[in-house]
């Protein structure tokens, strides 16, 4: 009874050391990425657990026999028999762009492991999605740059310019750093000002992390407005010796300059000129507007607007004219009537 005694518990550690190696037998599946699926440079492997092992083991290679410098594996302790858990999955970044990669997994306890799961495969995007403004569209000297994220990378990088091939004085470029795996975020878009009217400006972007950087793949085009839309009064209409001129609002531009004048040409003594500081987007402040008054009566005048930044001006608004009445309509008492001796006239 002794020697049972002192056997029962070696008897029941052994069992229990079989029991594991037992179950490491059992190979995990593979839940997600899906088989050769394309995916972002960073991502999730996921699997389902194996009950009562030690851990798992990880593989990811660019190539199937995962012999290649860049195989990486990493082990995950065992936690329980949940499948939600942090043991049966593993965050991949710093992937290299435009590559396919091979993963898989096996269970292990401490004398044996399982077989390798079976092999799958994904490729990694070579790209980022421009989102706005589209291409072949019109725009305003200022606008915001913007594109999709691009999961787990480590920053973006951009480019604008008014040549194709992104070779001129004004280029501008820069980079953000990565912020999450939201397209909300500040880090996907960039605002860009000051840009020249008339002109077409062509950009794109690109992602890259500690290893890598995709392709510069899409480049999207946009033309920046040229001129200004007045408002009131009408063409050809005729109009009080005074009223506002009024025009459509040009988003994020420095000031508008208007003109004035009893010429077509502009060149009259009797031109006025002004400036309007620019307020805000909206076309109903003081600055798309001003007020003239003391206009000769009966007298035919042409007015136009244009806008500024800080390295441009667009070309004058089309020229509107309105002609100022040169008489008074009576209103009572009617012609012809009787009236008393006493009347408002």
């Amino acid at each position: 009874m002794r020697h049972l005694k002192f056997y029962f518990p070696l008897l029941l550690l052994v069992l229990g050391l079989w029991n594991k190696s037992h179950a490491a037998t059992t190979t995990p599946t593979l839940v997600s990425p899906s088989n050769n699926t394309t995916q972002w440079a960073g991502l999730t492997l996921d699997w389902n657990a194996v009950s009562s092992v030690h851990g798992y083991q990880v593989q990811w290679d660019t190539l199937p026999d995962f012999s290649s410098a860049v195989q990486r594996k990493v082990t995950k302790l065992y936690i329980n028999t949940s499948s939600s858990n942090t043991d049966t999955e593993q965050l991949l970044t710093n992937l290299y762009f435009g590559k396919i990669y091979y993963w898989r997994v096996r269970a292990y306890v401490t004398a044996d492991t399982s077989a390798w799961s079976q092999m799958r495969l994904f490729s990694t995007r070579n790209y980022v999605t421009t989102t706005s403004p589209a291409s072949n569209t019109t725009q305003y000297s200022a606008v915001y740059l913007d594109w999709d994220a691009h999961h787990y990378v480590s920053a973006y990088d951009w480019e604008l310019d008014t040549l194709p091939n992104f070779s001129s004085n004004a280029k501008r470029q820069g980079s953000t750093n990565y912020v999450g795996t939201s397209s909300t975020n500040t880090d996907t878009q960039v605002w860009t000002n000051n840009l020249f009217f008339g002109k077409t400006y062509y950009w794109r972007v690109r992602a890259r992390n500690t290893v890598d950087t995709t392709a510069w793949v899409e480049t999207r085009f946009f033309k920046v407005t040229n001129a200004l839309n007045l408002t009131s009064p009408s063409n050809g209409t005729t109009q009080y010796s005074g009223l506002y001129l009024d025009w459509y609002s040009s988003y994020y531009v420095t000031a508008y300059q208007w003109q004035l004048d009893t010429s077509a040409s502009f060149n009259s003594p009797l031109l006025r000129t002004g400036e309007n500081l620019y307020t805000n987007t909206f076309s109903d402040n003081p600055d798309t507007y001003t007020l003239q008054k003391n206009l000769l009566f009966g007298q035919k005048y042409y007015w136009r607007v244009r806008a500024r930044n800080t390295v441009d001006t667009t070309e004058w608004s089309s020229v509107w004219y309105f002609t100022t009445t040169n008489t008074l309509s009576l209103t009572s008492p009617s012609n012809g009537t009787t009236q008393y001796s006493g009347l408002y006239l």
